[in-house]
């Protein structure tokens, strides 16, 4: 039903649309079609007469204005319904793509239904744009829900930086609002995305006012530890590309000297820095003049030995799994302790009278029951819950406070107060008697810290699941690839073997039947049919020939293929789908920045009536006396 209602509008609005035109038929000229974009009225979808390159350069409103006049970069973001299958997505991201070179970016979620479009423009209201954006998506036969500019970046004639970084400590909601509002402090950044799901962060903005070690440096300053994940950098030349290479065979500053010499003189890379202590070299370089093929050959041609980084999804996953392991051993140690002080304080007072008679016996001048309680709360609080001082001193220092204050302020009151009342009645040679006990409440902290030992092991254990999920997404695309290199006559002159990550846009592969295709690309000859279940979840294999595109991470299942690689690195669609997964966890809905900000009050709040209810009691207490 769904599918016909939508095929209803579409052909409502097509009609409706085409008998306006023909009612107002004017010729095709450029002060016409520049009102229709500047109204909203120009449909992409339809009109196919005039390119996108003729838009851009004549015909465009942002084009003309452009010129003139300094450019931005902001992103628009619409909530669309009415898709239900990845056609639908595809044809209002095509759609949106199709409106010109203004529009950089497009990214459309199926499952929530969000349209992220990063677009160039002067000084025209944001109002034009979204209404461009709805009306094209409306076209294209689906509903906005609604539209809004949610992001100003900085203007395009200065570089732009994006860091991507690990970070570690984040337990809470308030620790992850801590890291964001570090971040934002830093002088240039105008973009902050902070996953407490995955431990990441992501920073974009003017590199020429800070640079990775400024983020690393504001997160390490709020008390948390952090690991730069990726650099990237867009300044008027282009994209600026960071990668880091492992170099073996350098035994003085010599050959670091000689490495960087190396690297310097090729053409196209901005930046190089060897170090001889790490063997590793940071280098940064443009893709459009430079590949990192090229580069790792500079280096072997040397008589050193380089190879590039491995991403560190795994390592991060392999992190994950050891903090849930962690937390589980730390929950089980906490559980032997807590257990039986439960019991002791609990079960045993009002069930066994004579074991009960016993456990009231003194010992060093103590009750035997009180002995034993010190005994068994002593190594939660101390041992099991130091993890919790250090947390919330570090939270103190930067002065903000987070869910580990709490847990430090409760437990340790309620160790406390059990531990003064012992030794008070001790001290005073307070008589024991059966209807008259000192209070303590020396399980009331243990057991607090068992269950947030759990829930610490259950969080973890969820975060390592979703990393998981990422990882193996990565290891669908193949390690390696076969590279063929052809002569004038397009006649197959030599073949070798490559890491995927040294593939290059234009590169002619050679795919095994039963072999994985390494990449994005388009079928150069032969004809096979493709498993393409990982993208579409269809087990039937495609039939793929001359022309046809295919897709890496799928499965050539039978015959032999020569194809052309178009796409690479970040461009492919798979890793588009594991960015999609990340950014997804980096998103926050309105109902969870709702939350966040809550809670970066609630802290200070319990902690103020802890404090008011205490004087109250006080005082009154002393007034009554």
């Amino acid at each position: 039903m769904s599918a016909l209602r939508k095929s209803k509008n579409l052909l409502q609005r097509y009609w409706s649309r085409r008998s306006t035109r023909e009612r107002s038929y004017e010729p095709l000229s450029g002060r016409g079609l520049v009102s229709d974009v500047s109204s909203g009225r120009y449909d992409s979808s339809f009109d196919t007469s005039v390119s996108a390159a003729e838009v851009e350069d004549s015909l465009s409103p942002l084009s003309t204005s452009r010129k003139n006049s300094l450019a931005f970069k902001r992103k628009a973001e619409l909530v669309v319904s009415g898709m239900t299958c990845s056609a639908c997505s595809n044809s209002v991201e095509e759609a949106l793509r199709r409106l010109g070179s203004d529009v950089t970016g497009v990214t459309v979620s199926l499952v929530t239904g969000r349209v992220d479009v990063e677009f160039v423009c002067c000084e025209k209201p944001d109002d034009a744009f979204l209404d461009l954006f709805v009306r094209t998506i409306e076209d294209a036969g689906f509903d906005v829900e609604s539209s809004k500019v949610i992001g100003v970046n900085h203007p395009l004639d200065r570089p732009l930086l994006q860091v991507r970084v690990t970070v570690n400590g984040m337990t809470c909601s308030s620790c992850s609002s801590a890291v964001e509002m570090a971040l934002s402090n830093v002088k240039g950044v105008s973009e902050v995305k902070v996953a407490l799901a995955t431990d990441e962060a992501l920073v974009v903005g003017d590199s020429t006012q800070f640079d990775a070690k400024d983020v690393v440096t504001a997160i390490e300053d709020a008390g948390f530890e952090a690991q730069v994940k990726s650099v990237d950098m867009q300044n008027n030349d282009g994209v600026v590309h960071e990668i880091e290479v492992d170099i073996e065979g350098m035994t003085c500053s010599a050959c670091q000297n000689s490495v960087e010499d190396i690297l310097s003189s090729l053409k196209g890379v901005q930046d190089a820095s060897v170090s001889l202590l790490a063997g590793k070299a940071q280098i940064k370089y443009l893709p459009k003049e430079t590949k990192s093929r090229d580069i790792i050959k500079a280096i072997t041609d040397a008589g050193f030995e380089a190879a590039l980084c491995q991403d560190s999804q795994s390592s991060s996953s392999r992190n994950k799994n050891k903090e849930a392991e962690y937390w589980y051993r730390l929950f089980k140690r906490s559980l032997m302790f807590s257990l039986p002080l439960f019991i002791l304080s609990k079960i045993v007072p009002n069930s066994n009278p004579g074991l009960h008679h016993i456990l009231m016996s003194f010992v060093l001048g103590l009750p035997l029951h009180a002995v034993l309680k010190i005994a068994l709360a002593t190594p939660v609080q101390f041992g099991i819950g130091w993890r919790f001082y250090k947390g919330a001193y570090n939270s103190i220092k930067h002065g903000s406070a987070n869910m580990d204050v709490l847990v430090v302020l409760g437990t340790t009151s309620a160790y406390a107060y059990s531990l003064l009342s012992v030794l008070y009645h001790s001290v005073h040679s307070h008589e024991y008697q059966r209807d008259y006990i000192p209070s303590d409440f020396f399980e009331t902290g243990a057991t607090l810290i068992t269950f947030i030992c759990l829930g610490k092991y259950l969080e973890s254990s969820a975060k390592a699941q979703t990393s998981n999920a990422i990882s193996k997404l990565m290891q669908l695309a193949p390690d390696t690839a076969i590279l063929v290199e052809l002569d004038d006559l397009g006649q197959v002159k030599e073949e070798q073997e490559i890491l995927t990550t040294l593939i290059h846009v234009g590169d002619c592969l050679k795919i095994l039947p039963g072999a994985k295709i390494p990449t994005d690309g388009t079928v150069r000859s032969g004809s096979s049919y493709i498993d393409e279940s990982m993208i579409t979840g269809e087990s039937l294999p495609v039939l793929k020939c001359e022309g046809d595109t295919v897709i890496g991470g799928t499965v050539n299942t039978a015959g032999l293929l020569h194809m052309t690689a178009t796409k690479v690195g970040s461009d492919t669609a798979l890793a588009q789908i594991i960015k999609m997964v990340e950014t997804a966890q980096m998103s926050k809905a309105p109902v969870q920045r709702y939350a966040d900000k809550i809670s970066s009050y609630f802290v200070p709040i319990v902690i103020i009536l802890s404090v008011a209810t205490f004087l109250a009691w006080y005082i009154s207490g002393d007034l009554g006396s």
